[in-house]
């Protein structure tokens, strides 16, 4: 599977690169009992590079913060994503 994961993430340079990055938009937010991610495309592509990031490290408890000092533009709740379980 590290393979695939490897390739997933040049295949995902190569189509995007970083210019996405520019025109990123990230909202958090805490409405009562739900946690709402919102985002734009941009903002969708970030988020699913970090998840790659975090399965490519393949570091149990790896993690990323997604809040206002990082990607999200507005974050009344921070958020962890973390990777859990170790994949073998």
């Amino acid at each position: 599977m590290e393979g695939n994961i490897s390739k997933l993430k040049a295949y995902f340079k190569e189509l995007f690169g970083d210019t996405y990055l520019e025109n990123c938009l990230v909202e958090v937010e805490d409405k009562e009992n739900e946690l709402v991610l919102s985002a734009n495309i941009e903002g969708m592509l970030l988020l699913i590079e970090e998840m790659v990031n975090l399965c490519e490290l393949n570091e149990e408890w790896g993690h990323y913060h997604l809040d206002e000092a990082g990607m999200a533009r507005k974050c009344n709740k921070p958020v962890v994503i973390s990777l859990v379980k170790k994949h073998n």
